[in-house]
């Protein structure tokens, strides 16, 4: 799901990024990277659109990006798309049955577009789940079309959420509740034996969040039947701030990093950085 290109260009309702990732025999290491922020509302992530409030900010954001990553005329780039487009789900795929057919099967009904309208995105997980997601072909086709306006090639999209829970199952834990925080949503995924027991999907709260992030984590632990004192570990956009608030009101809880050699400190807040591949 999650292999592309070299080139990366992340879009989401804060700021623009780009990287260079290179493959080796010790995994993936981030080679180039540079973000341009974005002003209020020039994105909105949302299921239904549209996408980009501010076309032309935005690709003058992305132009920005990339310029800093020598990024040349028609050179292939994936596209990391925001994780607020699209609601993930777990799913137990039947054998013999494409992920992404199932997905629409399932999905399809509880999307806010008409299921002829969207793309379905799966991420295959151990113990023979799936992560899935449905996104209106619209909006997708709608980023394809800005990275062409900045001189890309694309090579594919992909929701940063899912790259998220790419670069969680990468860290290797076996039993513990990681927080994922993206720049609108907030991923809650229970493991259990290493493998994703509990997966919850959630809007970011503007006010109270480590009280609510702390009740939802709970009720995420109780449906994957682990106990109270799992470890949490938290990564993403406002991460260290959430970690210490949650450590305040009296559930420890460990801050963890993008997880991809090279990353800078610029980049510690992208929870999706460790789960991209070349």
């Amino acid at each position: 799901m999650l292999n592309g290109a070299r080139l990366w260009l992340s879009l989401d309702s804060r700021s623009a990024c780009a990287l260079r990732v290179r493959g080796g025999f010790r995994g993936v290491r981030l080679e180039a990277f540079e973000r341009a922020p974005l002003s209020p509302a020039a994105l909105v992530p949302s299921p239904a659109g549209p996408a980009l409030q501010a076309a032309e900010a935005v690709r003058q954001a992305a132009a920005r990006a990339l310029a800093g990553v020598s990024a040349r005329p028609g050179e292939r780039a994936s596209l990391l798309l925001p994780d607020g487009l699209a609601r993930l789900v777990l799913l137990d795929v039947p054998p013999r049955i494409e992920p992404a057919q199932f997905a629409r099967f399932r999905l399809g009904p509880q999307l806010p577009f008409a299921p002829t309208e969207a793309v379905f995105g799966c991420l295959a997980l151990a113990g023979g789940k799936h992560a899935a997601a449905g996104l209106r072909r619209g909006l997708v086709e709608s980023y394809e079309g800005l990275a062409r306006s900045v001189g890309l090639s694309p090579a594919g999209a992909f929701l940063a959420s899912l790259a998220a829970l790419e670069a969680s199952r990468r860290h290797g834990w076996r039993e513990a509740l990681a927080v994922l925080l993206g720049d609108t949503t907030v991923l809650l995924v229970a493991l259990r034996s290493g493998r994703v027991a509990s997966l919850r999907h959630l809007l970011r709260a503007e006010t109270g969040e480590p009280e609510r992030l702390q009740a939802e984590g709970q009720r995420s632990l109780t449906e994957a039947r682990l106990p109270r004192e799992t470890a949490w570990w938290v990564a993403g956009q406002g991460a260290r701030a959430v970690a210490h608030a949650l450590a305040v009101a009296g559930q420890p809880a460990r801050l963890v990093g993008p997880g991809l050699a090279g990353a800078p400190e610029a980049a510690e807040d992208l929870a999706w950085l460790g789960g991209l591949s070349t």
